[in-house]
């Protein structure tokens, strides 16, 4: 007897053959079985959120789930193994998700990756930089603890990039947010528990003293500490 894993409603079209998915015979089985349609459900969650959000959703509760279900998604990623390989396992199940192929391998929500959020939500602009200054410096500080895990540096980016791209005069492309965004799709893409190289922890410091940096010449404004 077998099952399959089918798309929801408005996820499939595909004209490739859905793989099959054999009932389980076996804990072993039924467990990779759940592993499997939590991976499924994840994605497709994420592409109903996305389509949500074009539309009348709120900011907030939009950032708030996405995070939440990439984080979902990177761990049952990595308990999945091989088999997550996000591009084959969307083949071989038919699913049409290009929202949610588009935010997984972005590794951040829309808001972070492109900003939007509301001036009222995130109170003055000279409040928006003292927040991503300070955001800064405790990234620069996990440096100083030798914190280098992905698990570790991937929240404190997140912080810096949100905070670049709530300070209204930042153009897109200036240059701290491109780089952390670089950063933050690289280790999305890395597992949580790993860590980073020497020679890789030497570069994204540079780039995180850099952006500092920056932020500061961009605004006219006196570093202070680092």
């Amino acid at each position: 007897w077998d099952t399959k894993l089918s798309a929801p409603a408005g996820l499939g079209g595909s004209t490739a053959p859905v793989a099959e998915v054999k009932l389980a015979r076996t804990p072993e089985e039924r467990e990779k079985i759940e592993l499997l349609s939590n991976y499924y459900a994840i994605i497709t969650s994420l592409e109903y959120l996305e389509r949500a959000f074009m539309g009348d959703i709120a900011t907030d509760k939009y950032a708030a789930a996405c995070s939440k279900l990439l984080t979902q998604y990177r761990v049952a990623a990595e308990a999945l193994g091989p088999e997550a390989n996000l591009d084959s396992f969307v083949a071989t199940y038919g699913l049409q998700c290009p929202l949610a192929l588009k935010r997984i391998k972005s590794g951040v929500d829309a808001t972070v990756e492109h900003g939007g959020a509301s001036a009222e939500d995130l109170g003055s602009q000279s409040q928006r930089i003292l927040e991503t200054a300070t955001s800064f410096v405790t990234c620069l500080d996990m440096f100083a603890m030798g914190a280098f895990s992905v698990d570790e540096m991937t929240p404190r980016l997140t912080e810096v990039l949100t905070g670049l791209n709530a300070i209204a005069s930042l153009p897109p492309t200036f240059e701290g947010k491109v780089k952390i965004k670089e950063w933050l799709s690289r280790l999305r893409a890395m597992p949580a528990s790993a860590n980073l190289s020497e020679a890789d922890t030497r570069q994204l410091q540079f780039d995180v003293t850099n952006a500092y940096q920056a932020l500061h010449a961009t605004l006219g404004i006196k570093a202070k500490g680092k």
